[in-house]
């Protein structure tokens, strides 16, 4: 009689002279649960309150930092709770995060034929950036040794990366 491997769904007979055996193979394959942000049960998410909570932790990171930053606070500035804030973020880290996203200047264009007009554009941009209320502070927020680790790294990878690969890209052309 053959063995029974693991194979999904597997249904192998045998015969014995004149019985037959059926054994059923049950394999379970356990997957990590991948979290999308387009997939969500139950009632659709108000994207007001996603910007209200960005702007308010954004405000929160730029004026008294990282540390002082508090989810409780935010949601209740932002008239949400708690747990809608820990629904759309699992925790301080990754609010900071979308916080520092959100108020980054997404700039994906590419370079002209002339590299000095790319330059003045991309310091212009990186000006305004940090002009506009907060987001000088939020950058030295970043910079504080008391900020998380991980969220230092992925402002850097975020953030100061794609900068840097802008500018460097236009020196080099």
């Amino acid at each position: 009689m053959e063995p029974c491997w693991p194979k999904p769904g597997g249904v192998y007979a045998a015969e014995i002279g004149m019985i037959f055996t059926i054994q059923y193979c049950i394999v379970l394959t356990i997957l990590p649960v991948v979290s999308s942000s387009t997939e969500h049960r139950g009632r659709a998410r108000n994207p007001d309150i996603d910007a209200r909570v960005l702007a308010v932790a954004g405000r929160h990171l730029a004026t008294a930092g990282y540390e002082a930053m508090s989810l409780a606070a935010v949601a209740q500035e932002a008239g949400t709770t708690r747990q809608a804030v820990y629904r759309r973020w699992p925790g301080k880290a990754s609010l900071a995060e979308a916080a520092v996203l959100a108020a980054a200047d997404a700039r994906t264009n590419a370079p002209s034929a002339n590299p000095l007009d790319d330059l003045v554009a991309e310091l212009a941009d990186f000006q305004r950036g940090v002009s506009m209320p907060g987001r000088l502070s939020l950058a030295g927020t970043m910079l504080q040794e008391s900020t998380a680790p991980e969220l230092l790294a992925r402002y850097r990878a975020r953030v100061v990366a794609p900068r840097r690969r802008r500018l460097r890209a236009i020196l080099e052309h």
